[in-house]
Protein backbone atom coordinates (compact mmCIF):
# COMPACT_ATOMS: atom_id res chain seq x y z
CA UNK A 1 0.00 0.00 0.00
CA UNK A 2 0.99 3.65 -1.04
CA UNK A 3 1.65 6.10 1.68
CA UNK A 4 2.32 8.62 -1.07
CA UNK A 5 -0.18 10.57 -3.50
CA UNK A 6 1.02 9.88 -6.56
CA UNK A 7 2.76 6.19 -7.41
CA UNK A 8 5.13 7.73 -10.00
CA UNK A 9 6.11 10.95 -11.91
CA UNK A 10 9.22 12.20 -14.11
CA UNK A 11 11.03 15.11 -12.64
CA UNK A 12 12.79 18.02 -14.52
CA UNK A 13 16.40 19.50 -12.35
CA UNK A 14 14.95 22.62 -11.36
CA UNK A 15 12.54 20.89 -8.60
CA UNK A 16 15.10 18.61 -7.31
CA UNK A 17 17.96 21.65 -7.27
CA UNK A 18 15.59 24.08 -5.28
CA UNK A 19 14.46 21.10 -2.99
CA UNK A 20 17.89 20.64 -2.30
CA UNK A 21 19.28 24.06 -1.88
CA UNK A 22 16.41 24.72 0.75
CA UNK A 23 16.75 21.17 2.84
CA UNK A 24 13.48 19.89 1.75
CA UNK A 25 14.30 17.06 -0.87
CA UNK A 26 12.54 14.48 1.33
CA UNK A 27 9.16 15.92 -0.04
CA UNK A 28 9.81 14.36 -3.35
CA UNK A 29 9.61 11.03 -1.70
CA UNK A 30 6.66 12.06 0.49
CA UNK A 31 4.40 12.92 -2.33
CA UNK A 32 5.43 10.15 -4.90
CA UNK A 33 6.36 6.57 -4.51
CA UNK A 34 9.03 6.81 -7.24
CA UNK A 35 10.71 9.79 -8.98
CA UNK A 36 12.48 9.36 -12.43
CA UNK A 37 14.78 11.23 -13.83
CA UNK A 38 16.74 11.13 -17.21
CA UNK A 39 20.68 10.86 -16.38
CA UNK A 40 20.98 14.14 -17.61
CA UNK A 41 18.68 15.61 -15.21
CA UNK A 42 21.05 14.69 -12.96
CA UNK A 43 23.67 15.67 -14.24
CA UNK A 44 22.30 19.33 -14.18
CA UNK A 45 20.72 19.21 -11.15
CA UNK A 46 24.17 17.88 -9.42
CA UNK A 47 25.97 20.81 -11.26
CA UNK A 48 23.57 23.50 -9.88
CA UNK A 49 23.58 22.02 -6.42
CA UNK A 50 27.20 21.19 -6.34
CA UNK A 51 28.30 21.57 -2.72
CA UNK A 52 25.60 24.00 -1.62
CA UNK A 53 23.00 21.27 -1.17
CA UNK A 54 21.27 20.90 2.99
CA UNK A 55 19.95 17.77 4.03
CA UNK A 56 19.09 15.02 2.00
CA UNK A 57 21.50 14.38 -1.29
CA UNK A 58 19.90 13.04 -4.36
CA UNK A 59 22.28 10.05 -3.63
CA UNK A 60 20.38 9.51 -0.60
CA UNK A 61 17.43 9.64 -2.31
CA UNK A 62 18.54 6.98 -4.65
CA UNK A 63 19.64 4.90 -1.57
CA UNK A 64 16.05 5.26 -0.47
CA UNK A 65 15.17 4.03 -3.58
CA UNK A 66 12.31 6.41 -4.10
CA UNK A 67 14.76 8.57 -6.64
CA UNK A 68 15.64 6.24 -9.60
CA UNK A 69 17.70 7.17 -12.58
CA UNK A 70 16.98 6.16 -16.01
CA UNK A 71 20.16 6.50 -19.21
CA UNK A 72 17.53 7.39 -22.02
CA UNK A 73 20.73 7.40 -24.35
CA UNK A 74 21.71 3.79 -24.40
CA UNK A 75 20.00 0.66 -24.04
CA UNK A 76 21.01 0.15 -20.36
CA UNK A 77 17.82 0.99 -19.02
CA UNK A 78 15.29 1.09 -21.86
CA UNK A 79 14.68 -1.29 -24.70
CA UNK A 80 15.95 -0.39 -28.53
CA UNK A 81 12.02 0.50 -29.10
CA UNK A 82 11.80 2.70 -26.38
CA UNK A 83 14.70 4.26 -27.02
CA UNK A 84 13.75 5.11 -30.71
CA UNK A 85 10.48 6.35 -29.01
CA UNK A 86 12.41 8.62 -27.28
CA UNK A 87 14.65 10.36 -29.80
CA UNK A 88 11.63 10.64 -32.20
CA UNK A 89 9.44 12.99 -29.09
CA UNK A 90 13.11 14.67 -28.32
CA UNK A 91 13.10 15.53 -32.59
CA UNK A 92 9.70 16.42 -32.28
CA UNK A 93 9.76 18.86 -29.22
CA UNK A 94 13.28 20.18 -29.13
CA UNK A 95 12.39 23.53 -30.61
CA UNK A 96 10.31 24.17 -27.95
CA UNK A 97 11.64 22.64 -24.89
CA UNK A 98 14.85 23.04 -22.80
CA UNK A 99 17.39 19.68 -22.82
CA UNK A 100 16.47 19.00 -19.23
CA UNK A 101 12.42 19.11 -19.83
CA UNK A 102 13.15 17.66 -23.06
CA UNK A 103 14.49 14.73 -22.15
CA UNK A 104 12.35 14.70 -18.70
CA UNK A 105 8.66 14.32 -20.82
CA UNK A 106 10.12 12.21 -23.46
CA UNK A 107 11.01 9.56 -20.93
CA UNK A 108 7.09 10.28 -18.99
CA UNK A 109 5.98 10.07 -22.57
CA UNK A 110 7.40 6.95 -23.78
CA UNK A 111 6.40 5.24 -20.02
CA UNK A 112 3.26 6.28 -19.67
CA UNK A 113 4.29 8.73 -16.73
CA UNK A 114 0.85 11.00 -15.87
CA UNK A 115 3.07 13.25 -14.06
CA UNK A 116 6.34 15.32 -15.02
CA UNK A 117 7.50 17.64 -12.24
CA UNK A 118 9.23 21.08 -13.52
CA UNK A 119 8.53 24.20 -12.73
CA UNK A 120 9.31 25.98 -16.30
CA UNK A 121 6.27 27.73 -17.50
CA UNK A 122 6.98 27.47 -20.79
CA UNK A 123 7.67 23.70 -20.95
CA UNK A 124 4.78 23.21 -19.05
CA UNK A 125 2.29 24.82 -21.65
CA UNK A 126 3.37 22.93 -24.88
CA UNK A 127 3.67 19.46 -22.33
CA UNK A 128 0.33 19.96 -21.22
CA UNK A 129 -1.02 21.06 -24.74
CA UNK A 130 0.94 18.33 -26.89
CA UNK A 131 0.79 15.16 -24.63
CA UNK A 132 -1.15 13.50 -21.95
CA UNK A 133 1.31 14.32 -19.21
CA UNK A 134 0.48 16.52 -15.97
CA UNK A 135 2.50 19.09 -14.83
CA UNK A 136 2.94 19.64 -11.27
CA UNK A 137 5.01 22.40 -9.60
CA UNK A 138 7.32 22.71 -6.58
CA UNK A 139 4.85 25.33 -5.12
CA UNK A 140 2.27 22.42 -6.02
CA UNK A 141 4.31 19.85 -4.09
CA UNK A 142 4.35 22.10 -1.20
CA UNK A 143 0.37 22.88 -0.96
CA UNK A 144 -0.26 19.15 -1.51
CA UNK A 145 2.18 18.35 1.07
CA UNK A 146 0.17 20.71 3.24
CA UNK A 147 -3.37 19.45 2.02
CA UNK A 148 -2.37 16.06 3.47
CA UNK A 149 -0.93 16.92 6.17
CA UNK A 150 2.25 16.04 5.55
CA UNK A 151 3.27 19.76 6.56
CA UNK A 152 1.11 22.44 8.03
CA UNK A 153 0.28 25.20 6.65
CA UNK A 154 2.97 27.37 8.65
CA UNK A 155 5.63 24.70 7.91
CA UNK A 156 5.07 25.07 4.10
CA UNK A 157 4.45 28.74 4.02
CA UNK A 158 8.41 28.89 6.07
CA UNK A 159 9.36 26.85 2.85
CA UNK A 160 7.74 28.91 0.28
CA UNK A 161 9.21 31.44 1.90
CA UNK A 162 13.07 30.00 1.69
CA UNK A 163 12.63 28.91 -2.32
CA UNK A 164 11.25 32.01 -3.05
CA UNK A 165 14.62 33.72 -1.64
CA UNK A 166 16.50 31.88 -3.53
CA UNK A 167 15.22 32.22 -7.05
CA UNK A 168 12.54 34.30 -8.83
CA UNK A 169 9.88 34.98 -6.45
CA UNK A 170 6.64 34.19 -7.35
CA UNK A 171 4.12 37.07 -7.63
CA UNK A 172 1.35 34.51 -5.63
CA UNK A 173 0.92 34.32 -2.05
CA UNK A 174 1.57 30.75 -0.56
CA UNK A 175 -2.73 30.71 0.38
CA UNK A 176 -3.43 31.22 -3.12
CA UNK A 177 -1.86 28.30 -4.89
CA UNK A 178 -2.65 26.26 -1.69
CA UNK A 179 -6.07 27.33 -2.81
CA UNK A 180 -5.43 26.46 -6.64
CA UNK A 181 -3.63 23.20 -6.13
CA UNK A 182 -6.72 22.61 -4.27
CA UNK A 183 -9.04 22.98 -6.80
CA UNK A 184 -6.55 21.54 -9.27
CA UNK A 185 -6.40 18.38 -7.69
CA UNK A 186 -9.77 17.76 -5.95
CA UNK A 187 -10.74 17.98 -10.21
CA UNK A 188 -8.25 15.29 -10.73
CA UNK A 189 -9.95 12.78 -8.11
CA UNK A 190 -6.58 13.06 -5.97
CA UNK A 191 -7.67 14.51 -3.15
Amino acid sequence: MTTTMIEICVSDADVLVNLSLTGHLELMGKVFDKVLIPDKVLREAQKKIATRGKGMSLRDAQLERWLQVINIDTASDLTIDELNSIKIFCESYDCFLGPGELKAAALANEKNINWLVSDDKEAKKYIEEFTDINCISLFEIISLCCIVNILNLEEGKLIFDEINAIRRPTKLTFEEIVKRTKKKFTQLGLI
